[in-house]
């Protein structure tokens, strides 16, 4: 094998439709891994669509336990390739056979694999064919999930069943959800939690479930009934009764593991930002030398915080405390902020939603954006009205709860943020409106999938911008707009509370829309009337006549 830029060595891997090789990115002297479809597979149209789209699904994806595409391109031989990082490990399948494995180490990988899932999942895209051998472990138990091959983007076609796939099948039967095994066009991400159930059965047992399931913990007594009930309910055969996220499964995985996969030392590290012995650490959420963000659990109260730890006397204490004495019921919570000679210690609400900055890796539908625009409009709003203003709106400070609704923080992707008391006078007015155009900037790039360009100041309208409705094309422009063309009599403190009226009214406005499956019509057989069977009885007497006629003036002839 040929590919410009690349040196092949061995084969690393084989699955059904590529093979997989370890190759050299000559540019950067590193390791790569190179993935080439099969030669016999090449002529097979859904097959060479599947592998062309699973670089560009993996493209999409930016997460630390799913492998990132590098390049794709065509070999010297014609055939279509991509490039991948290269990890230095082997398949969950091997790593099951080789030897006994502990049962935290056991929820670690899952909680890893379930990670990756909801963060597919956030962004639309369902894997369909999660099994071991598609789970990579390095050597440092890092897990990474591969071959999106045959992965769909649900978004698109979910909602629109696609007549000339529905009869595609496509994975491993064996962790085939019972909805996809007559039908592909069916599979979403709850047909891989079905699959990531199987996994963890098999994970935890060493067999596949078969016919009168039996719980984890019969085959292994470590396994708690918690997660006998998780398993079980991942391999529930109704998609309604299995956990309806990804990230719910995570959450449960991490209370089960309590902290258990965190190191020695970094723990001691959490544990001493809090100082609080209620307190049990279950993850560390971020480390960047002299700060972290970590996850706690308050013992007696089941309720989890996030302990954000930054240097002593760092810049941004005192907006944080500013924070904490507002009412801003749409912001995240903050509940204490505290200092010493050597750190800072700051502790806010957790919100197991994730960050929206994760789900924007395409555009978002107009139904999904009107509920979210709504609520970071009105958190704004909040703010403003009571002489706040954020100064860094952007969807890496905007965050989820467990049902989906939308929260702003007062810190947008580490930046420090200014907040401060009223000041009177065009300065405090021209932050406010700072705060709207960042606003109008994010709705924009919700909806288009891009941050907005512009052409000698003038917005760049493209035909995305074009199909969204008319209204919220009008509502955008205005936020994107100058300060100087507000009417002079307009209230710059309301002006985020007004955007989110006209966001309200255009939610009524919107259209129901319900897909439903194409059916091909045909002709229902009326029953027959007593008149019709009385006629059909005559001609089949007239026919039987008939026949006789013919026999007996045959019989004639002969005897002639």
């Amino acid at each position: 094998m040929e590919l410009a830029g690349y040196e092949f060595g061995e084969i690393v891997g084989q699955g059904g439709m590529a093979t997989v090789y370890q190759g050299l990115q000559l540019s950067l002297r590193r390791k790569v891994a190179i993935k080439v479809l099969d030669e016999e597979l090449q002529a097979e149209t859904d097959i060479r669509e599947a592998f062309d789209r699973e670089a560009l699904i993996i493209a999409r994806l930016s997460h630390p336990n799913i492998i990132p595409v590098i390049d794709r391109g065509i070999s010297a031989q014609g055939s279509p390739c991509f490039v991948m990082e290269y990890v230095d490990g082997v398949d969950l399948a091997k790593v099951m056979r080789d030897g006994q494995l502990g049962l935290n180490r056991k929820l670690e990988l899952l909680l890893q694999i379930a990670r990756a899932l909801a963060y597919a999942h956030r962004n639309a895209v369902v894997h369909r064919d999660i099994k071991p051998s598609n789970v990579i472990v390095d050597k440092e138990w890092h897990v990474r999930v591969v071959d999106f091959g045959i992965a769909m983007l649900y978004r698109d076609t979910h909602d629109k069943p696609d007549d000339q796939s529905a009869g595609l099948i496509m994975g491993t039967e064996a962790y085939m959800a019972p909805e996809i095994k007559n039908s592909a066009s069916r599979a979403t991400a709850l047909s891989d939690i079905y699959a990531f159930g199987v996994l963890a059965f098999e994970l935890f047992t060493g067999v596949l479930p078969s016919r009168g399931l039996k719980p984890p913990s019969q085959f292994d007594s470590e396994v708690s009934s918690k997660i006998d009930r998780l398993v079980l309910e991942c391999l529930a055969p109704d998609p309604d009764r299995r956990p309806q996220r990804a990230e719910l499964i995570a959450e449960r995985l991490l209370l089960a593991l309590s902290g258990a996969h965190i190191d020695q030392q970094r723990a001691a590290e959490a544990k001493e930002a809090i100082g609080q012995k209620s307190f049990a650490l279950l993850d560390v959420l971020a480390e960047k030398r002299d700060r972290a963000t970590y996850l706690f659990l308050e013992t007696k109260t089941q309720h989890r915080y996030v302990v954000k730890k930054l240097p002593a006397n760092h810049g941004s204490l005192s907006q944080w405390r500013l924070i904490a004495s507002k009412s801003l019921p749409q912001w995240i919570t903050v509940h204490g902020v505290s200092s010493n000679q050597s750190s800072s210690v700051v502790v806010t609400d957790y919100l197991p939603g994730g960050c929206l900055s994760e789900r924007l890796l395409s555009p978002i539908t107009v139904a999904q954006f009107i509920p979210w625009a709504r609520q970071i409009s009105c958190a704004l709003a909040q703010a403003h009205n009571q002489g706040l203003y954020h100064g860094s709106v952007n969807s890496e400070s905007i965050f989820l709860d467990g049902q989906q609704r939308a929260f702003l923080t007062g810190t947008g992707g580490g930046a420090s943020l200014e907040l401060p008391s009223r000041i009177k006078g065009a300065s405090f007015e021209s932050h406010l409106w700072a705060d709207v155009n960042a606003c109008g900037a994010l709705f924009y790039q919700m909806l288009i999938g891009e941050m907005p360009r512009y052409h000698h100041q003038q917005l760049k309208v493209g035909d995305a911008f074009s199909r969204i409705p008319s209204a919220l094309q009008r509502l955008i422009q205005w936020m994107l707009g100058k300060a100087s063309e507000l009417p002079a009599d307009m209230s710059r403190d309301q002006l985020m509370l007004q955007a989110q009226k006209q966001l309200e009214g255009i939610e009524q406005d919107l259209p129901t829309q319900v897909w439903q499956p194409k059916q091909r019509k045909v002709k229902p057989i009326e029953p027959a009337t007593v008149e019709q069977k009385k006629w059909l009885l005559f001609l089949l007497l007239v026919l039987l006549f008939l026949v006789l006629m013919d026999v007996g003036v045959i019989a004639l002839f002969y005897l002639q």
